[in-house]
């Protein structure tokens, strides 16, 4: 795991912040194609459910694209939920 985050996602979005947050998620992961890498964090625990759907579909943007996460233990968290939910699929 990466001590340096591209993009730190606020873990209290509300509908007025989602649009910002998410135009910054996706310039993160444009930026990080090339290198083929990105770090993702949510800033704090407790996050909204607009933060947890935006870290989700940054990380599924960036499985799509090949492009490697590394995570911060409260994104990591929510990759733990998202393999638990994929393995009762």
């Amino acid at each position: 795991m990466s001590e340096a985050f591209n993009y730190i996602l606020p873990h209290d979005l509300d509908v007025a912040g989602a649009h910002t947050a998410r135009t910054g998620l996706l310039e993160a992961i444009e930026g990080a194609v090339a290198q083929g890498r990105l770090g993702l964090e949510v800033a704090g625990t407790g996050a909204s459910q607009i933060s947890m759907q935006l870290l989700f579909a940054g990380m599924l943007e960036c499985r799509e694209l090949g492009v490697e996460l590394d995570l911060g233990p409260n994104a990591e968290a929510v990759q733990d939920l998202v393999h638990v939910l994929e393995q009762e699929a």
